[in-house]
């Protein structure tokens, strides 16, 4: 038999790349360095050419996929490039929402020099906080309404004010909590806001816009000084009353504040903060605390004629005389401090009645409300009397998203976080309860009372911890 010739031992350190599919090249002898070792040779990058087709297919359509995305935020943002060889499709998918996310984001941020009062509100609506799901169950079927889902049509039968009741118990908490988000930015279409812009030094925030078209008017002043950051909100109704929504004072504003209180005739004040919170200044002390205290604004004298206890948890009620150059006025000054700014009462009970006490002195005249902003607890408090008359006159063809969207044709960002747009539909159930002692709460009342608790606890808890860091 004839012998195979033997292969040749390779050299040591010498190696040999094996020649790609179709290259002719004779490999190159290695190169070696001052120490007389072999160089390892670099491995040059595949061109495009040699992809494969299904990477190729993959580029192209993240590539495609970025370009419309640019295309339709107006390449204003900042582009995040993908690697060119992508072969796992959950990373491809990942990618690409991460990019979604940092254009969004890009969108949404705003430069501001002054103090901004919106930037906190989303940290405070515990979206990410579970609550029981056992009201989370519910079916999403069309009707011939119109595409109403099966919770929405609940809303236009039977009695207006228990049937509303009875439609966002069953849809629970967190299902409020998601048409929340829907509605955190809305804003009336048309809406002007032209003078707020230019008296910039009276607005207490740089980001609560005061409406041109619902704002009070000082009428009779120099110079056209007309301007404070408040307006009117008229509730549905004959019987209803006017409602005064405004920016907690300033120490510039607080002669503006009371020459507003005199001109408008208003029978009641009601402060739903404290004057500091959290270190932070929330509104200015515009009024004598004491009985017997007088205080000085302007071309305008306040007196204390009484204050005491109010019968309701901590809340203050005192008695002011109000008296300009040729009129003077008796005002009822509601104050109750426990409500923390962006979040909401973990009981509704005494929100209730701090309002109808409101309701019960105003005798028809209006009723100034006023925390640090003027749309967090002053638009929710104002809601929930828009709420309740609206519902006496609309035979229940409503619903809180119209309610919350109305109130803010009148005033900007009222109803402003998660946790209060939840307190609202709460308070609604517990003062409807209590003006029908004959309606009994049914499991789902009792759940919606007990998860919007387990859900406010749990937030309490989580702004309490951030506190502390």
């Amino acid at each position: 038999m004839r012998k195979r010739p033997s292969t040749p031992l390779k050299p040591k350190g010498e190696t040999k790349e094996p020649a790609a599919k179709g290259n002719k090249k004779q490999d190159q002898a290695p190169t070696k360095d001052s120490t007389g070792r072999a160089k390892t040779p670099v491995r040059k990058s595949r061109k495009k050419g040699n992809q494969t087709k299904e990477e190729a297919e993959t580029v192209e359509t993240v590539k495609s996929s970025e370009k419309e995305k640019d295309k339709e935020k107006g390449d204003k943002t900042e582009k995040i490039e993908l690697p060119k060889k992508i072969v796992d499709k959950e990373t491809k998918n990942a990618l690409i929402k991460k990019s979604r996310r940092s254009i969004i984001q890009a969108l949404s941020t705003k430069k501001s020099t002054t103090r901004t009062y919106m930037d906190n509100v989303k940290e405070d609506d515990a979206s990410d906080i579970e609550v029981d799901p056992k009201n989370e169950k519910e079916k999403k079927k069309e009707d011939k309404t119109g595409g109403k889902t099966e919770i929405q049509s609940m809303y236009y039968i039977g009695d207006p004010r228990i049937t509303f009741v009875n439609a966002f118990a069953k849809a629970g908490v967190k299902r409020l909590m998601k048409e929340f988000v829907g509605l955190r930015r809305f804003t009336p279409k048309g809406a002007t806001t032209k003078n707020f812009e230019k008296y910039m030094n009276r607005n207490r925030y740089a980001d609560v816009p005061c409406l041109d078209s619902t704002r009070i008017v000082l009428k009779g002043r120099q110079d056209n000084d007309d301007y404070i950051h408040a307006n009117k909100v008229m509730v549905p109704g004959n019987n209803s009353i006017p409602y005064i929504c405004c920016q907690g004072p300033m120490s510039e504003t607080c002669e503006d504040f009371w020459y507003m209180v005199l001109q408008e005739k208003a029978a009641v004040i009601v402060m739903l903060c404290d004057f500091v919170e959290d270190e932070t200044e929330k509104c200015a002390n515009y009024y004598p605390l004491n009985t017997g205290e007088v205080g000085t604004y302007g071309i305008l004298r306040v007196k204390n004629e009484k204050s005491s206890p109010a019968g309701l948890d901590t809340a203050v009620i005192s008695q002011l005389e109000v008296e300009g150059i040729d009129d003077a006025l008796s005002v009822t000054h509601l104050r109750w401090s426990d409500w923390q700014d962006h979040t909401a009462p973990l009981e509704a009970g005494t929100v209730i009645k701090l309002l109808k006490m409101a309701k019960k002195y105003s005798n028809g005249r209006p009723v100034v409300v006023h925390c640090s902003a003027g749309i967090g607890r002053t638009g929710t408090f104002v809601a929930l009397d828009y709420v309740y008359e609206k519902l006496k006159v609309c035979a229940g063809k409503s619903t809180m998203v119209d309610v919350v969207k109305e109130l803010r044709g009148y005033r900007m960002h009222a109803v402003q976080s998660a946790p209060q747009y939840v307190f609202l539909h709460l308070a609604t159930m517990m003062w409807m309860f209590t003006d029908n002692p004959h309606v009994e709460k049914t499991p789902a009342h009792n759940q919606f009372i007990q998860d919007y608790s387990k859900y406010m606890k749990k937030l309490s808890q989580k702004i309490a911890k951030k506190k502390k860091t």
